[in-house]
């Protein structure tokens, strides 16, 4: 529920868990409050689905996101929100 009630998201550029978490430290450092950073992680994960899986393909109504990210609200919620305010 961190990232749902966030002010301010952070920007990652990554969307690669490899380098995404140099990101992460990154924000840490400059001293982004955690709400932020969480909720800017799910901003990457719902960005990196929509970009390199759906692509400019066509969504019907309703769209099964499994595996574990698919547990965390926040993600889907996101990728709603997202894929909604997208042209199809």
């Amino acid at each position: 529920d961190l990232a749902l009630e966030a002010p301010s998201p952070v920007h990652f550029k990554a969307t690669c868990a490899a380098f995404i978490n140099s990101d992460i430290r990154l924000a840490q450092q400059q001293g982004h409050p955690r709400d932020n950073i969480i909720a800017g992680l799910v901003y990457a994960i719902a960005s990196n689905y929509l970009n390199r899986v759906k692509g400019p393909r066509y969504v019907g109504k309703k769209v099964f996101l499994q595996g574990g990210v698919a547990l965390n609200r926040a993600v889907a919620s996101r990728r709603n929100r997202a894929a909604s305010s997208r042209p199809t």
